[in-house]
């Protein structure tokens, strides 16, 4: 029987540890001590050593314990923040404001003001919103916003149960602090809608590939389901996001390969590309009409094209577009720490992009194949390689970071915690560096948000510091 009395004593010395003195209450410490139990009471000290490594330890406890829902709702958080600043208009959202005023919700073929090429959809939920809310900030940034907010939520999940601890928890936090991830989730743009394409097939090919391990009769079920879902968002995605196209390619690519030994499967899953096939085309004739080729803006897109024929150029165009939307580099200006850290980021998505063959082969492929598509597609001078135009590429991009980093073969748990938090401070501080919620946006080439480390500042490519080529009138 354990002793009340001693026991009694001992969690009153452990409370007052924790509760600070009045100095208007009486000093009850010298009061006469009670010597039959055995137990004397010490005088109450201002700093304790010991009680201070016990709170570190139980507030490192109560971090690990909770860490998901501190990443989530940081997350949340920035981005509810950002949408309820109510910052003005930049530029871009001014020159697609101007299609929004006084025009019919559903015209939507034809060239547009201010050179703007929009979604059909998104052009659409625009206008209406105009019409019902007029020229009011929040509403009109709101479909930005619950699309770019949907897709980090979905993200952190699909992290916190499909990958491994250490790897989710790194991609998670890099895309709840991602500089790119916040600031066009409270922009009038779709790029936000990129984002959740790219999120929502990552998912769905996820649980493709986890219902082979299923029984025949939970198999067939499963997948029907899961077809019907498929088939719902890829025939609506087109009308919402352009660069949707890239990465629903690569998904009915990598599921054909799945099942290529089935044909029942495989005829279903013709029907489903063939729908999407259908909406993409509908919504890529619209977009298409709105585009007025020759115009400054059509030759302000140059910059962005790779060019086989100038591989320089086409490396440094790659290397701010690849690196910069991880915001690791920021703040560097001097050639001697630039170059060495770009290299060490190189190597890290290198090693990353390995793991991941070997831990998820499937999402390396996913992530690679897409990846080819757009820069296919620059190549033939048909998309711009670009910050904003290939955020699609983002969730990719932080997953193999993640694992690069997260799995890097260091022995010792104190030294791989502490390279982990060494290579978190740069991506979660440039947030602050960068400020995606000001007023002030920086006008960059390749790098979008983030100066450019390798065309601008070096003029490694001297034709991102001109400006676009004047056009010459017909007569």
């Amino acid at each position: 029987m354990p002793d009340m009395p001693k026991l009694f004593r001992v969690y009153s010395y452990a409370f007052s540890t924790l509760v600070p003195i009045d100095r208007n209450e009486p000093d009850l410490t010298n009061r006469p001590q009670v010597t039959n139990t055995g137990f004397e009471p010490r005088p109450r000290k201002h700093f304790d050593p010991q009680a201070w490594v016990e709170d570190w330890h139980f507030l490192r406890r109560l971090l690990h314990a909770n860490a998901w829902p501190i990443v989530i709702a940081t997350g949340v958080i920035l981005r509810i923040f950002g949408i309820f600043r109510g910052r003005s208009f930049w530029l871009d959202e001014s020159m697609l404001y101007q299609n929004l005023i006084d025009a019919p919700v559903f015209r939507v073929f034809g060239p547009l003001k201010q050179e703007q090429v929009v979604p059909p959809g998104f052009l659409m939920l625009l206008r209406a919103i105009h019409a019902g809310f007029g020229p009011a900030v929040i509403p009109l940034r709101f479909p930005a916003f619950l699309a770019g907010t949907t897709a980090f939520v979905l993200f952190a999940l699909w992290a916190r149960k499909s990958l491994p601890r250490p790897v989710g928890r790194v991609a998670a936090w890099l895309m709840a602090v991602n500089a790119d991830a916040l600031y066009y989730c409270q922009e009038m743009k779709p790029y936000a809608f990129d984002l959740l394409c790219a999120v929502v097939l990552i998912i769905q090919l996820d649980r493709r590939i986890r219902m082979t391990a299923l029984s025949a009769s939970a198999h067939v079920e499963c997948l029907s389901a899961w077809r019907w879902r498929t088939a719902g968002f890829l025939f609506v995605i087109p009308w919402f996001s352009i660069a949707a196209f890239f990465p629903s390619a690569a998904f009915l690519t990598i599921v054909f390969f799945v099942d290529r030994k089935d044909r029942q499967n495989s005829s279903k899953n013709l029907l489903m590309a063939a729908a999407w096939g259908i909406s993409f085309l509908a919504a890529w004739t619209i977009e298409k009409s709105q585009v007025v080729e020759g115009s400054v803006l059509w030759n302000f897109w140059d910059y962005a094209f790779l060019k086989p024929h100038r591989p320089i150029d086409t490396l440094c165009v790659l290397a701010d577009n690849l690196i910069n939307p991880l915001h690791l580099m920021t703040g560097f200006s001097s050639p001697w720490l630039m170059f060495p850290w770009a290299i060490t980021l190189v190597a890290v998505l290198g090693f990353g992009v390995r793991k991941s063959m070997a831990l998820s082969p499937w999402l390396a492929g996913f992530g690679s194949l897409a990846t080819g598509l757009v820069a296919m597609a620059s190549l033939a001078r048909a998309y711009p390689f670009h910050g904003r135009t290939i955020l699609v590429l983002l969730p990719f991009g932080l997953t193999f970071f993640a694992f690069g980093i997260a799995m890097l073969p260091i022995r010792s748990i104190r030294r791989r915690n502490f390279v982990l938090i060494l290579a978190l401070i740069t991506p979660s501080a440039s947030a602050l560096h960068i400020r995606p919620f000001s007023n002030n946006r920086l006008i960059s080439f390749d790098g979008d948000l983030e100066h450019d480390h390798f065309t601008r500042q070096y003029g490694v490519v001297k034709r991102a510091n001109a400006s676009p080529p004047r056009l010459i009138p017909q007569k």
